[in-house]
């Protein structure tokens, strides 16, 4: 399998044939004209070991650029690759001929000699080709590996040495600084590290840095490893490949900010295939910052009981409030409550951890089964949200659900009619999901539902308790208040867990948009916004999902405006792919899009 990034950046696999056909072959055609183009496709093809494919393709390179080192090097590897010793011996000759010797041609020709058994002919080239440039690594590989071979461990050892006396030489350093590392001798190995160091150009080669990191690291000597690495790396030039074992160290440091700045850095490059490594930092630095910061045991905590009115998604002042009528004031109110969960191994006292599933959940399903009756029946709907205020700010699970006096209480204050409780089961699977339906006036029990609920199933069962809920209300209620709303319609029930986690991001940030709320509550961001457009994509025709990701998308442009700016393109190429098809909803969708995209 080859793997590749959609325009999504979601990780995609395809077979071998599949990508030699579909991308490999067609990349060849559309650059055949194109040097430095063909020649990058040759190279990775080179390394997907697409051999045979890459005769014509170098040797149309060689056409191209004949009197080009690289042309003639290219095409030399294929044939050798593909056992053609004489064809790729005398192409090399004649550009040694005609161009004079250089490190990268002499290199290859000394591989070929030692493919005929020239051991002798292929070393007297090998250095010569070092002599030229002692960094090449297939050289200095082979150059070790003779020499281990006729003389073992001591004579590999005189040859790192005699290489690393070459001018501008760094990577034998590199070998020798390893070498002293596992025999304990750090002064020593730090001696041929800053040498190497000193003798690389500028910036320093990905393999130096990464390779100085992944030592010092491993060894354990990681402030040794912050100060010959920081100092020389460069977000562009060195990428994740290096910056990666930089956070580590800064992470295991306890210098959270600046493995931060860090992974903001290397987001902003826009590179698909760092994501994933970058998610887990994000959620690492998060997660250390908590651990840093526990709450007091012995000091009351703060809880304030937050209100979102309506759906998540469809704030006072969104365009798309224009889109549902607002509930009249005769209307009857119900509140919907949950955050809390039985989950295995709960801890006995309060404690700080970041959000999990079971976290998710029980805030996400209050927002869910708010828009549910909010557009299912006639009622006016909010949700109740228990926040931690003071210095620890977040939210607040609890580890039992909510007593039917305590929930009838917090819904009176909010001025409700009924309150509906969500609690989730997550010590077993499947998971349970148990739904109370209260009379606030007389604190009767209406009904008690209970559903099965798995993050990677359809939510049939979550469905058919909502159904049953909004019965419920309607025989509680009267026909009066049953008017659904015509412009909102239930996302499909394989999406719902998905549609559940991006509610529960978009409270997130809206709280993360709160005065005073500190800027380390949020993390995840880039996460979140891949999220949204990723259940878009696979449900283009839903307008509640639209209508949840480009306020996403406005919330997160208030809070962090930087981030949403990486996403502009993309936000407006799901419009251009996926458009809104009713009216005014379109334009709604349209005009919020150009919002979270303008500068």
């Amino acid at each position: 399998m080859v793997r590749a990034y959609d325009s999504y950046g979601r990780e995609v696999l395809i077979s071998r044939q599949d990508w030699r056909n579909s991308v490999l072959l067609p990349a060849i055609k559309k650059d055949w004209g194109v040097p430095d183009r063909l020649a990058s496709i040759i190279l990775q093809a080179l390394q997907d070991k697409f051999y045979d494919d890459l005769v014509e393709p170098a040797e149309r390179l060689l056409q191209l650029e004949p009197d080009s080192e690289r042309s003639s090097v290219l095409l030399a590897i294929v044939y050798f690759k593909l056992n053609r010793l004489d064809d790729a011996e005398r192409l090399l000759e004649r550009y040694v001929e005609a161009h004079g010797e250089t490190g990268a041609v002499l290199s290859n020709l000394a591989e070929i000699y030692a493919g005929r058994g020239n051991k002798d002919k292929a070393i007297e080239t090998l250095w010569r080709s070092l002599e030229m440039d002692p960094n090449q690594e297939h050289a200095l590989n082979l150059y070790w590996a003779v020499h281990l071979e006729q003389g073992g461990e001591p004579a590999a050892g005189q040859a790192l040495s005699r290489i690393a006396s070459l001018r501008g030489s760094w990577r034998a350093q590199l070998w020798l600084g390893k070498a002293a590392l596992d025999k304990g001798d750090l002064a020593g190995a730090m001696d041929l590290f800053r040498e190497g160091l000193r003798n690389a150009p500028s910036p320093a080669p990905v393999f130096l840095l990464m390779a100085v990191s992944g030592e010092l690291g491993m060894h354990g000597h990681v402030p040794e490893l912050l100060e010959l690495v920081a100092p020389s790396f460069e977000v562009e030039a060195h990428g994740l490949q290096v910056g990666n074992n930089l956070i580590k160290a800064y992470v295991d440091s306890q210098r959270l900010d600046e493995a931060g700045s860090l992974v903001e850095a290397l987001y902003a490059q826009n590179r698909p295939d760092w994501k994933q490594h970058l998610n887990y930092w994000d959620r690492e630095i998060a997660k250390r910052r908590l651990e840093a910061s526990p709450v007091p045991a012995n000091r009351p905590l703060q809880i304030a009981m937050l209100t979102i009115n309506g759906p998540v998604w469809l704030p006072e002042q969104s365009p798309a409030a224009e889109l549902f009528p607002p509930r009249t004031a005769a209307a009857s109110k119900i509140s919907f409550l949950g955050s809390s969960a039985e989950v295995k191994d709960a801890p006995d006292q309060v404690q700080a951890q970041l959000s999990d599933a079971p976290g998710y959940l029980s805030r996400a399903l209050p927002l869910f089964l708010a828009e549910q009756v909010q557009f299912g029946s006639g009622l006016s709907a909010k949700s109740l949200v228990p926040w931690l205020a003071g210095d620890h700010q977040g939210f607040v699970l609890c580890g039992q659900p909510w007593s039917d006096e305590d929930a009838v209480k917090h819904a009176g204050s909010a001025g409700a009619d009924y309150v509906v409780t969500s609690h989730i089961k997550a010590a077993g699977a499947p998971w349970q999901i148990v739904i109370s339906l209260l009379r606030v006036n007389d604190s009767s029990i209406i009904c008690r539902l209970q559903a099965a609920f798995d993050w990677g199933s359809p939510a049939d069962d979550l469905m058919r308790a909502v159904s049953e809920l909004l019965a419920a209300l309607k025989g509680s209620a009267g026909d009066r208040e049953s008017s659904p709303a015509s412009s909102y319609s239930t996302p499909d029930h394989s999406a719902i867990p998905e549609y559940l986690l991006r509610l529960e991001q978009l409270l997130a940030l809206r709280c993360a948009n709160m005065p005073g709320t500190a800027s380390q509550f949020l993390h995840g961001e880039r996460e979140i916004l891949d999220g949204n457009l990723q259940l878009c994509e696979r449900q283009p025709t839903s307008l509640s999902v639209r209508l949840l990701a480009m306020q996403t998308f406005l919330a997160m442009k208030k809070c962090r405006p930087a981030i949403v700016a990486e996403y502009s393109d993309r936000i407006r190429d799901l419009q251009r792919r996926y458009p809104v098809r009713e009216q005014p909803a379109h334009d709604i969708a349209e005009r919020m899009a150009g919002e979270a995209c303008s500068s």
